[in-house]
């Protein structure tokens, strides 16, 4: 792997259980750039570590860019709901690993969920490119999440209001 992303950093916590993936991480793939992007204590991320790049603050355009330009994407949160995220890296065909929680389960197909950082470490260590799966993630997002599909669903809704 060449490029890995992680994203949603707001809280110590976030930081604090992202360090030992993040080491494992490098241990494992030394050469790697780690792009790190959140919102919030840009303190509380390291910045003095070679090859990782901590971004805060950043236009939703440039985390975009960042997604579609990774060769994964981590989502190590323990609280993510739906994980829009998710269906963001879906959408730019980027792979995506995510904690056992909430949308993750709901999208375990088109992605790989894990359950602590050393499952995580494993599963990057063994992290193989599968374009059919990418591309049906990708098929999946584009038929069943776009910005139209948001608004017939309202207007269901608020014809089912009305009624």
């Amino acid at each position: 792997m060449k490029k890995i992303l992680a994203i949603q950093f707001k809280y110590l916590g976030d930081a604090v259980f992202l360090t030992p993936a993040l080491l494992a991480i490098k241990e494992k793939f030394p050469n790697a750039e780690l792009h790190l992007y959140g919102y919030g204590e840009e303190h509380l991320m390291p910045s003095d570590t070679p090859n990782v790049k901590c971004f805060f603050g950043r236009d939703q355009t440039d985390v975009l860019l960042a997604i579609s330009g990774a060769d994964a994407y981590i989502m190590n949160s323990y609280e993510e709901g739906f994980g829009l995220v998710l269906l963001e890296s879906m959408m730019n065909k980027t792979p995506w690993y995510a904690r056992d929680i909430a949308g993750a389960k709901d999208m375990c197909y088109y992605g790989t969920t894990y359950n602590d950082e050393q499952e995580l470490m494993e599963l990057l260590r063994n992290h193989k490119r599968n374009d059919k799966k990418i591309e049906d993630a990708y098929n999946y997002v584009m038929a069943n999440h776009t910005i139209q599909d948001t608004v017939n669903d309202v207007e269901d809704v608020l014809l089912e209001t009305l009624r």
